[in-house]
């Protein structure tokens, strides 16, 4: 799935992504900010500790929320009853994906990664994944999403308005019973 950050101003946001259905939609920009968009952040941190149940997970599955619009492409049949059981059925592991979120973005902004124990103190509540394996928190995966998440800061504050980043979901699909 391919997904485009578009900047609209220097406090607002939306986001087209692509299936691989070829479906495209729009997600208005959601959630507060500091310097890189929200779901920006789902997208580095979801992909960095393999979430395959968090927003944009769902999102390459067929979820849809209030905020997000189809622009183009032809749904599946059934394809809103299969949201609404996405939805449903992994309702934690939007909760999680969104604690990760906040942690992994306080870390990073208070620069407690610079310091392993404080980090690990911080995460180590956070390592039960409603479906999935139990997130091991080494050092080094750590290291890499908060080097992520300051680079694509930097890389969006000196992004021009009407600006956009796009980048690749790779997190791979769950595989179906």
């Amino acid at each position: 799935m391919e997904i485009t950050f578009l900047k609209e101003s220097e406090r607002e946001y939306h986001s087209v992504a692509t299936r691989s259905d070829g479906v495209s939609i729009w997600v208005s920009g959601v959630g507060r900010w500091i310097g890189l968009p929200h779901d920006f952040a789902h997208f580095i941190v979801e992909q960095g500790l393999g979430l395959q149940y968090g927003f944009w997970g769902q999102v390459a599955l067929g979820a849809l929320w209030p905020q997000i619009k189809i622009v183009s492409g032809r749904q599946k049949p059934h394809a809103k009853e299969r949201s609404e059981v996405l939805l449903r059925e992994n309702k934690k592991c939007i909760s999680h994906a969104e604690v990760m979120v906040r942690v992994f973005n306080e870390i990073t902004e208070q620069q407690i990664d610079a310091n392993w124990d404080a980090t690990y103190k911080e995460l180590k509540g956070c390592r039960e994944v409603p479906k999935g394996p139990k997130i091991t928190f080494e050092k080094a995966l750590v290291d890499e999403i908060c080097d992520r998440i300051r680079k694509e800061k930097g890389r969006w504050l000196n992004l021009p308005v009407g600006q956009s980043i796009t980048v690749k979901w790779k997190v791979p699909a769950p595989k179906r019973p």
